[in-house]
């Protein structure tokens, strides 16, 4: 479903997918492709032993979960600033947006808040790299800057 959803605009849950941005026969490609994921998804779901309701409601989880990994990995701490992201599940099956704000220090908060505890915190590494020109450079480009560690701490608003 990843796949498909990256093409498609996230199955209606966001703008165009990348699908929309190409041309001629890149587009052809990756129509193709789209084609050949839902085909692989059509003949999965006999073999799944639950609903598309279920289903429909994980997706959406993933959704959140990337969407919000790629708000901490796509900018960097003191210029995150606020974030809105909608159709996200609850247990009571209904959808909400939740809206995540840069606070003090390394605290962000979520409102509503969608997990058990207040205090949660994440750490991760990775390496803060801009457009690489020439693609065979990226490896080059990828080696030599530096790793960067950032922790933070996701509260309820």
């Amino acid at each position: 479903m990843y796949t498909a959803g990256l093409l498609n605009g996230r199955y209606g849950l966001a703008a165009p997918g990348i699908l929309a941005r190409f041309e001629g026969d890149k587009k052809v490609f990756a129509e193709g492709v789209l084609a050949d994921e839902l085909q692989r998804q059509d003949s999965l779901k006999p073999s799944v032993y639950v609903s598309e309701g279920f289903v429909w409601v994980a997706y959406k989880q993933l959704q959140f979960f990337d969407m919000l990994s790629l708000y901490f990995h796509s900018n960097a701490a003191g210029i995150r600033g606020t974030e809105t992201f909608p159709d996200v599940p609850t247990v009571a099956g209904n959808d909400v947006t939740i809206t995540i704000t840069e606070g003090e220090g390394e605290s962000y908060t979520l409102d509503p808040f969608p997990f058990a505890k207040s205090g949660i915190e994440i750490s991760f590494s990775g390496r803060w790299m801009g457009p690489v020109q020439d693609e065979t450079q990226g490896a080059t480009a990828f080696e030599t800057t530096d790793i960067s560690h950032q922790t933070f701490c996701l509260i309820a608003a």
